[in-house]
């Protein structure tokens, strides 16, 4: 890893247009990356729309952000992805989805703290926001339960990995493809170091993807999981999985200080104001 004041992360941002949604919540993960006090980026648009919505978007903020606009020509999510990730030339790959935000702008310099301690993959806290009102926080933790299923750490978009021949996320997968992608990271790298500050707004609604999948489709995707990582069939079960996985995956830090879920949520709806325009209902 470079010194810190040449270190440079690309934010890797898979785009379609989401039901028709996709050019405006880009416009405000654009934002949130714009507000950001970490100058030394580089932004990776992967654009799988089948219209223009997201080029208009990205021709708006070209000439405040380094955007980086790649049409890879797939329909599927995670070849989208896979494509930003091959395109982005900075010392850190940061993935954001395009309907998320930064949390904050000291949401990319939190993480390139980590890294510049050694890290070499990180996740950070998140606060959820349904229909535009701050919900839950999430705190990330790896757990052996990701291999029945279960994402104890949360979407993509709370990561960020170091580019030195970086894993892609595998292309068959669309419902767990981030349990199966931090299984092959803490195979590679062991446990995720974690920011104890809130770092990334999770946007949840009926627009994401894994809502409009079957229930076939995920347990053959929860069967070609287990099947890829049988080290972890040791677990016997989900419940044990979840216990022992815990205490054997969990620990990037000895205890993480707990922030005030109201105070993150009052911040959080003002960063989205800032990002918006408009203040979350």
């Amino acid at each position: 890893m470079p010194e810190a004041a040449s270190s440079r992360v690309s934010v890797v941002i898979p785009c379609y247009e989401m039901h028709g949604k996709g050019a405006e919540y880009l416009a405000c993960a654009l934002h949130s990356i714009f507000l950001q006090k970490w100058k030394h980026i580089e932004v990776v648009v992967a654009d799988n729309a089948q219209d223009d919505s997201i080029t208009q978007v990205v021709d708006r903020w070209r000439h405040l952000l380094p955007i980086v606009h790649i049409r890879p020509g797939t329909r599927r999510s995670t070849d989208t992805l896979n494509a930003g990730i091959r395109a982005a030339t900075g010392d850190v790959v940061r993935i954001l989805f395009q309907d998320d935000l930064l949390f904050g702008p000291d949401s990319l310099g939190q993480m390139m703290q980590e890294f510049h301690r050694g890290a070499r993959w990180c996740v950070g806290r998140a606060m959820h926001m349904v229909e535009g009102r701050m919900s839950q926080a999430l705190t990330p933790f790896a757990s052996a339960a990701m291999t029945y299923g279960v994402n104890t750490i949360g979407p993509p978009s709370l990561l960020g990995v170091v580019n030195a021949d970086p894993l892609l996320f595998d292309e068959d997968l669309v419902w767990l493809m981030d349990c199966e992608y931090y299984l092959r990271l803490l195979k590679r790298y062991g446990p995720p170091a974690c920011i104890p500050h809130f770092n990334t707004i999770i946007r949840i609604g009926g627009h994401q993807l894994t809502n409009h999948m079957s229930e076939e489709v995920k347990s053959r995707e929860a069967r070609m999981v287990l099947d890829a990582h049988p080290e972890y069939r040791r677990f016997r079960g989900l419940r044990t999985a979840w216990a022992r996985g815990r205490r054997a995956l969990c620990r990037v830090r000895a205890s993480l200080p707990f922030s005030d879920t109201s105070a993150g949520a009052r911040a959080g709806t003002a960063f989205v104001t800032a990002c918006t325009g408009q203040p979350p209902r």
